[in-house]
Parts: C-alpha cells; sequence; structure tokens
C-alpha cells in the first residue's frame, strides 16, 4: 500500500468541510470561513497533479479498454457514496418537480472531473509523443483560464475544471526542489498556509481567488508532496473527505420536509462518512486476508 501524504489528507478534509459550511449544512453558519467555490479548485489542481500518474498506467490497453478500466480506478474510492449520492439527487429532483437530466447536484465538481479525465486519456492515447501531449495540455489550461473569467461561463463549471485539473498536470512536471534541509520546506510552506487560510477567512473577492487558484494552490500541493509528514489521524480525516462532500446530497431532501436542524443535518453527513469509511475497511482487509492464504 502507497505511504499518503498526511498534509494533502488534512487539506482535503478541511476543504470538504468549507464546502459543507458553504450548503448550510455546518453547525457554523456565521460569515467568515468560505465560499464553498475556492475548496473545489483546490480538489481539481489536486486531481489534475495525480492525473498524470495513473494516467501512464494504461496507456498500452486498447482505447475503449483502458479508458474504462483507468475510469474505474479513479471512481473505484468513491464508489459507495457517489452511487448512494446519485440516488438521493434523483429522489430531491422528484421531490422538488424538476425532471431535468442533471442529476449531479452538488457533485457536479465530480462530473467535470470525469469528464476531464476521459478528454485526457483520449489525448494522450491519440499524441504518443510527449512533448505534443503537454503542448496541448498547456493550450486548454490557456484557453479555459481566459473563458473562465466570463461571468456566465464561470457558472457552468466547465472551464473552471479544465483550467485547475489542466495546471495540476502541468506542475507535477516540475521536478522537486533538491535541497539537502527539507526543514526549508516548511519556512516556504507556513506562510501560504496561512495566506491561504486568511483568504478563507476574509476573502470574497473574485481577483483574490485567482490568485489563490493560479499561485498559492499549486504551491501548496507541489511543495507539500516533497514533505514526508505521516499522522495517521489526518489521513483518516481525509478518508472521510469525499463522503463528508458526497452525503450532503442524502440529506438535502430534508428542506423539502421542513426539517432544517443543522445540527442532525451534520450529524447524519458525518456519521454515514464514518460508516462508508469503515465499511471500505472492512472490504480492503477482508481482500488482504484472502490475497495471503
Amino acid at each position: 500500500m502507497s505511504k499518503r501524504n498526511s498534509l494533502i489528507e488534512l487539506y482535503r478534509f478541511l476543504f470538504a468541510l468549507v464546502v459543507v459550511k458553504n450548503h448550510g449544512m455546518f453547525p457554523y453558519t456565521g460569515p467568515y470561513i468560505g465560499p464553498g467555490r475556492i475548496a473545489v479548485e483546490f480538489f481539481f489542481v489536486l486531481s489534475g497533479y495525480l492525473l498524470i500518474k495513473s494516467l501512464d498506467k494504461f496507456m498500452e490497453l486498447p482505447m475503449m479498454v483502458g479508458l474504462f478500466k483507468f475510469i474505474f480506478r479513479k471512481i473505484k474510492s468513491m464508489f459507495i457514496p457517489l452511487v448512494i449520492a446519485l440516488c438521493f439527487n434523483i429522489f430531491y429532483k422528484i421531490l422538488i418537480k424538476d425532471y431535468s437530466l442533471d442529476i449531479w447536484g452538488y457533485l457536479w465538481y465530480v462530473e467535470k472531473m470525469l469528464l476531464f479525465f476521459i478528454i485526457y486519456f483520449v489525448i494522450r492515447k491519440i499524441f504518443k509523443n510527449t512533448k505534443t501531449f503537454w503542448i496541448i495540455t498547456t493550450g486548454i489550461f490557456v484557453i479555459c483560464a481566459i473563458i473562465h473569467v466570463i461571468p456566465m461561463f464561470y457558472s457552468w463549471g466547465l472551464f473552471r475544471a479544465g483550467m485547475a485539473i489542466s495546471l495540476g498536470m502541468l506542475i507535477s512536471q516540475i521536478p522537486p526542489l533538491k535541497l539537502k534541509n527539507k526543514n526549508i520546506l516548511w519556512i516556504i510552506l507556513i506562510p501560504i498556509q496561512i495566506i491561504i487560510c486568511l483568504i478563507f477567512i476574509f476573502g470574497n473577492n473574485l481577483l483574490i481567488e485567482e490568485i489563490l487558484d493560479l499561485i498559492l494552490y499549486p504551491a501548496l500541493i507541489y511543495l507539500t508532496f516533497q514533505i514526508n509528514y505521516e499522522i495517521k489521524i489526518f489521513n483518516y480525516l481525509g478518508s472521510l473527505s469525499f463522503g463528508l462532500y458526497a452525503f450532503q446530497c442524502v440529506v438535502r431532501p430534508f428542506e423539502v420536509f421542513g426539517l432544517s436542524n443543522i445540527w442532525i443535518m451534520f450529524g447524519i453527513i458525518l456519521t454515514l462518512s464514518i460508516i462508508e469509511d469503515l465499511v471500505k475497511r472492512i472490504i480492503r482487509f477482508k481482500k488482504n486476508k484472502l490475497s495471503l492464504q
């Protein structure tokens, strides 16, 4: 089993909580912390940063076989909460008599993420030349970065996803810093963390958000992955992050029935996240036990 980056796992948990708070399902409902849209970009950049390593593993397979295995690999860890969330999204749409085909709801970012995963798989499969692939990736990043600032297109989320995922892929190609003293990374990283925290607490400005998306998130992810930092509790919190995101869809129908106790809603979200993680751990344990027999 690959070693997790505990700081990244902590970030995932905290950013997921920001999204939950932004949707009005977190006990703290004050004016600080948020808006949730600036947390989503972190997940896009992170997914792009991790994409290229998993992408290359499936390039030798035929197009459709490789694409299927690649997408399954990417959604395997979030399959259970994703299916549950989509079912409740459909239920919610029926309750409010919305019969449009969009069933993603709060999980719109998963839809956009998977779309760009497919796009980049196909591009990588067609353009074998590495230089050509990265030129195309840079082009997609520039086009999406320009278009996404237009208010109409920003609301779509498509170009936000394309910009941030492409940026994450590009920074994954920057060689690690060759430092004899790794503590220097902390000296650089801690101020970045502080600035991001201040923006989350006090900031609500699109220009500041662009700095967050284009500079601070990439720097945070690039530097964090160069630090060996292992804390089990952070790893555990990170394992709850997608559940926190997905299970908002489970409690969303409550509002239709007039149930709006935030403590109960958040309690259900957190409990379901813990149960879902426990189920995955039991499944992994049984698989490992069978493999040793």
